[in-house]
């Protein structure tokens, strides 16, 4: 018996305040999206964003997502 398990993919979008959708934001989303319509891989999405605040034709696709607090960033370039 030939066992098929798709690979799980690790898409990190930590970047972000929660509810800001930014270039980024839209890159992101639409790069789940386009992994979601192959369907060829289980996605687990770690982000800032609840459940309720990604949108929902990608969240109901996704393996499980992740919800990490916030953490703001300083800029070293100069």
């Amino acid at each position: 018996m030939s066992l098929h398990i798709r690979p799980l993919v690790l898409i990190n979008h930590l970047v972000e305040a929660p509810g800001r959708i930014t270039g980024i934001t839209r890159y992101a989303y639409g790069l789940v999206g386009g992994l979601l319509r192959l369907n060829r891989f289980r996605i687990v999405f770690v982000s800032t964003a609840s459940r309720d605040q990604i949108p929902r034709e990608i969240a109901d696709g996704l393996e499980d997502i992740v919800t990490l607090p916030y953490i703001a960033s300083t800029p070293l370039n100069n």
